[in-house]
């Protein structure tokens, strides 16, 4: 019989300019649901943040979410499935090569055999699923968005839907807007392995939440302290940055009173590693058991 374990599933509003989470949210893996989660984290956000551009993963790659950006006139770039998978642009005939499209998908409660021949326009959704800006009194929404594909290797292209004009963000553009997105995915691994949130040591969950803010919490601050430390440029070869799990290290020092603000930065200031651009790695996706303090009594 298989050993069970718990999850929570931590889904971030990230502001990729200034290395900061703006926003969390945290469900059980069974009531997990990344777009919803999007959701409310955008309308509590909106006013504050004003105008911006939202950028997601292919795990936000859904009609309803698409919509309610599209309703709230809120800017987004979302990367969605090849034209091959098992996607938005899958059904629409497109040629497999570079595009810039305008394009556009009716969705519908509808059965009928228009639907059912067409599915290149339509999008049919049943009864029970829940689409807001679709009312069971109305036949159907009509959604518009650009859709633009390019090639990253020689055999291998990249997608993006988006509602930003392309007469202001060409191609070119909009691979620099969603490299910006990389940020997040640093941050994530500094967050699960640097700071530790891959190890809980609780099991109730009010215990797990406690310690999800708290290391979340951490993490803001010592991007605060590295970000607010001056760099010293050198003559070498690669441009070099300060190395984050060191600082993390002495930052703790310094909380816990050990060392004093002006030896932090010396130490910060010491331990650095060169920035390599375009270095890729395997994930290594395994689950994760809790650490207990029991080892504490003995």
């Amino acid at each position: 019989m298989a050993r069970g374990f718990n999850q929570l599933h931590l889904n971030a509003l990230y502001d990729v300019l200034n290395r900061c989470y703006a926003d969390i949210e945290i469900d059980t893996a069974a009531k997990s649901n990344e777009p919803n989660a999007a959701e409310e984290m955008l309308e509590k956000n909106a006013e504050k943040y004003g105008k911006f551009i939202y950028i997601a993963d292919r795990g936000y790659e859904k009609y309803q979410l698409l919509a309610f950006l599209t309703e709230n006139q809120i800017k987004y770039i979302i990367r969605v499935k090849d034209i091959s998978s098992n996607g938005i642009l899958s059904t629409m005939n497109l040629k497999d090569e570079e595009f810039d499209l305008d394009l556009g998908k009716e969705i519908t409660r509808l059965q009928t055999n228009e639907v059912k021949r067409h599915p290149e326009k339509y999008v049919r959704i049943m009864n029970n699923q829940v689409f807001r800006f679709l009312p069971i009194e109305e036949e159907s929404y009509y959604l518009n968005f650009r859709a633009v594909r390019f090639k990253i290797t020689d055999d291998t292209y990249e997608c993006l839907i988006t509602n930003l004009p392309g007469d202001q963000f060409p191609i070119s553009v909009m691979k620099e807007l969603y490299h910006q997105r990389w940020g997040i995915e640093g941050s994530f691994r500094e967050l699960k392995y640097t700071i530790g949130l891959t190890e809980f040591h609780g099991r109730n969950i009010q215990f797990l939440y406690q310690e999800i803010y708290a290391r979340t919490i951490l993490y803001n601050l010592c991007q605060f302290i590295v970000a607010a430390v001056p760099s010293e440029k050198s003559a070498t070869i690669h441009e070099y940055r300060f190395n984050f799990s060191s600082a993390v290290t002495n930052i703790r020092q310094y909380l816990a009173g050990h060392i004093d603000e002006e030896k932090l930065i010396l130490r910060i200031k010491k331990f650095l590693i060169p920035i390599r651009p375009g270095r890729s790695f395997v994930r290594n996706i395994r689950s994760q058991s809790a650490k207990l303090f029991t080892y504490r009594s003995a």
